[in-house]
């Protein structure tokens, strides 16, 4: 008998809107801070000039509701509010269909004007599975149960293993190709420490003996390698393949703070598995005998969206092999990147073996310097425990990760926080656990960069550190 994918799918898209509802509450609480009026670098005024700049063409390779509503605060809460109703919509079923269109547009507005804090690898992610999430999912119910589910269009089906098959592939032939770390096994004995927000895990798994890091290197390679083949190779094969793919991110997700990615990506495994996997877990009355036809109008439309999307999902892959593509097919391919329809992944490519840190100082005389202290990275306390993010995604804290490693010039928006945070706007000391200053006005903000180090796990410490020196210059008020 032919395998179903209705409850599988009617599975799918609650955890996709569960996920997009926290994407959206993350960006909401950080919004006005990152880029609203008196925010890092505020958006109205570039966004006046990408727009003066580009004309009407923007819309054609930026587009963003934003453009016509303004980038006021009120209207990037509003943006947000729209997000979570649709996503929270999708996540109850209402209107599945509808609601992982809006998402995924309300999404894009946000990640096409939110450089440098946006967009992360699974922002585009998120909005690859929305634009999918449309094609498999209703568009007509409203909190149907599993037992009225009806089975996704095949080819939109397909369109969704190959995102996470090409997920997955892509993972890990950067690692092999990329970093000689990766490829020698040794790339886990630095990536609980090094990685940008260590979980209260990390200090056991850095301490653990070296085999277990070389085997979960191997065990990386052959979910990221080779179970993506599996996707491809039938109905057991695929269940595999789930399995494979689960553990990993259920790895990471314990071992590491990368906001609301991995439940996107477990979400994306859930479509490998068939109603017969999903009916083991469902109560009785929620299976059907049978599953409901999708009438003419509900498969031939998505199908048809489907079958171009895998056509740009494999020249995608193929491009970022290297592999000429043709004119017609990159035409498309550009279009398509304006709504982040298809993207290129490759996680975790390059392994970090050191950990400079940033830690942002400020002084009233320029003799005693004060430490901001973040909720999330490592900072001056270095006794303080580790933090758990769940979907959150604390987009500066993540940055600073980034700053680190590129140095004042390849982040010059640090120099922005430093002149807020002199200015003492309050969206942006929102961001942060606490204002040393007590309502204070610093005089002076500067940036020290020093090497961090775990401490061994289970003592008063949770870092050490050593060789302070300056990073960028010192901020000081007019």
């Amino acid at each position: 008998m032919r395998s179903s994918y209705a409850r599988s799918t009617w599975l799918f898209a609650r955890l996709v809107g569960v996920t997009s509802l926290g994407a959206f509450v993350s960006a909401h609480a950080q919004l006005h801070g990152l880029f609203g009026e008196a925010g890092i670098l505020p958006l109205a005024p570039r966004l006046a000039r990408v727009q003066a700049a580009m004309g009407d063409d923007v819309w054609w390779t930026r587009p963003t509701l934003l453009l016509s509503t303004g980038a006021s605060d009120d209207a990037l809460s509003a943006l947000c509010v729209v997000g979570e109703l649709a996503s929270l919509m999708l996540a109850l079923g209402v209107l599945p269909g509808p609601s992982a269109v809006v998402a995924a547009l309300g999404y894009v507005s946000i990640v096409n004007v939110g450089a440098p804090f946006f967009p992360l690898q699974w922002d585009t992610l998120l909005i690859e599975t929305l634009w999918l999430t449309a094609l498999v999912a209703p568009w007509r119910t409203v909190l149907a149960t599993p037992a009225r589910a009806s089975e996704p269009p095949h080819v939109a089906r397909w369109a969704l293993w190959l995102l996470v098959a090409r997920l997955m592939l892509a993972s890990g032939i950067v690692k092999w190709v990329g970093d000689e770390v990766w490829r020698d096994l040794s790339a886990l004995s630095f990536h609980y420490e090094t990685q940008p927000l260590p979980s209260p895990l990390s200090p056991w798994m850095h301490a653990g003996p070296r085999w277990t890091h070389t085997l979960g290197a191997i065990v990386t390679f052959v979910i990221e390698l080779a179970l993506p083949f599996f996707v491809i190779a039938g109905r057991r094969a695929r269940h595999v393949a789930a399995a494979g793919f689960l553990l990993l991110q259920g790895l990471i997700a314990i071992t590491g703070n990368y906001g609301f990615f991995n439940l996107l990506a477990i979400a994306l495994c859930v479509p490998l598995l068939d109603d017969a996997v999903i009916d083991r877990v469902l109560p009785a009355r929620w299976r059907a005998p049978g599953v409901a036809a999708a009438r003419p109008w509900q498969v031939v439309a998505p199908s048809a969206i489907a079958s171009l999307l895998i056509v740009l999902q494999i020249a995608q892959f193929a491009s970022s092999l290297g592999a000429p593509v043709r004119d017609e097919i990159a035409t498309m391919m550009e279009r398509s990147h304006a709504i982040w329809a298809t993207s290129s992944y490759g996680l975790f490519a390059d392994m970090t073996t050191e950990r400079p840190e940033l830690v942002i100082e400020g002084s009233v005389d320029g003799e005693t310097w004060v430490a901001y202290d973040f909720r999330y990275k490592p900072g001056d306390d270095l006794a303080e425990g580790l933090p758990i993010t769940l979907t959150h995604m604390p987009r500066v804290d993540w940055m600073l990760w980034f700053a680190a490693l590129t140095g004042p010039e390849g982040a010059p928006w640090v120099r922005a926080l430093q002149i807020a945070l002199l200015e003492r706007r309050a969206p942006v000391l929102a961001l942060l656990e606490r204002d040393p200053f007590d309502g204070a006005a610093p005089r002076f903000v500067r940036v020290i960069e020093w090497d961090y180090e775990l401490a061994p796990p289970g003592g008063d410490a949770t870092w050490t550190r050593s060789r302070p020196r300056p990073w960028g210059r010192v901020v000081r008020a007019r």
